[in-house]
């Protein structure tokens, strides 16, 4: 057995059980979202012609901004998992080179310990109270790179905590195309930056199939390209699992396996559809008042 088997089990539960509150923070962080999006929904339909028709809802809406305020809170637990593992992940690396914790030299030119050189580190801790030191150190080793690093995420502007997630530049996304149908766009932070920087999170996709020519009232979209279409792109399959990009232009294939469902895009169809509505009932409206 090398030494580097040895150490890959050294770290393995705590990076499991960090991995999996990261994944249940993100979980967290969907569920907000969909809160948010809800409640945009909400807010619009009930009158389409509103104050919030053509409004930031982040800004102009106090309980999303709580919601958003809570998203934030959620993002930076998601980053703090996530230093988390890479710091233990770090540790362990470094032991399997041959090194100790902090990455310093801990023997000859760093190279990789054997078995029997490993155990040698452990001779005479037999016994539970030295055993114990070692561990201790361990943890005061990573809790003081934890700290270290909450500093250096607390010192971070918004835009370089939440503007350049990924996670909340599309959530943000997704609620500004719930009333609007330009790009959403994030100025960038004011630190004397030219303000020409703009960081664009979000393109407007047309909410028509480029297959049927239909609105997508079920859409799904294609990871390798980001292009999106309507169930009726399955009936092109026929025996093959995958399909070229029906997009002109598109040099990429559809996997049939790999489709996901677009909530956002059948969002943002049913809002086209009920505003259609509504301003057929106001032309109705204005009809009647003139005769």
């Amino acid at each position: 057995m090398s030494s580097a088997q040895v150490y890959a089990t050294c770290f393995a539960q705590t990076i499991t059980d960090a991995q999996s509150t990261a994944a249940n923070i993100k979980t967290a962080m969907d569920s907000c979202e969909q809160a948010i999006l809800d409640l945009a929904d909400a807010i619009i339909a009930e009158d389409p012609q509103s104050e919030f028709a053509d409004a930031d809802l982040a800004d102009s809406d106090p309980t999303i901004a709580k919601l958003i305020a809570a998203y934030e809170r959620l993002v930076d637990a998601h980053a703090g998992m996530a230093v988390r593992v890479a710091i233990i992940e770090a540790m362990r690396a470094n032991l399997v080179n041959g090194k100790d914790i902090d990455g310093s030299d801990k023997c000859a030119a760093g190279a990789a310990l054997d078995v029997d050189e490993f155990l040698s580190r452990f001779e005479g801790v037999d016994d539970a109270s030295a055993l114990s030191k070692i561990l201790q150190s361990f943890a005061q080793y990573f809790e003081a790179k934890v700290l270290e690093e909450e500093k250096l995420w607390a010192a971070k502007t918004r835009e370089e905590k939440y503007n350049k997630n990924p996670a909340y530049r599309d959530m943000r996304r997704k609620l500004w195309e719930v009333n609007h149908k330009s790009p959403f766009f994030f100025d960038a932070d004011s630190n004397g930056e030219d303000d020409t920087d703009v960081a664009v999170v979000g393109q407007q996709k047309s909410n028509k199939c480029p297959f049927s020519g239909l609105l997508m009232h079920k859409a799904y979209t294609n990871p390798a390209c980001n292009h999106s279409y309507s169930d009726a792109i399955f009936a092109s399959f026929g025996n093959s699992n995958q399909i070229e990009c029906p997009v002109a232009g598109c040099n990429k294939y559809v996997a049939k396996n790999q489709l996901v469902r677009d909530k956002n895009i059948e969002r943002l169809v049913r809002r086209q559809i009920q505003k259609e509505q509504h301003e057929k009932e106001r032309k109705k409206d204005v009809a009647v008042d003139v005769e």
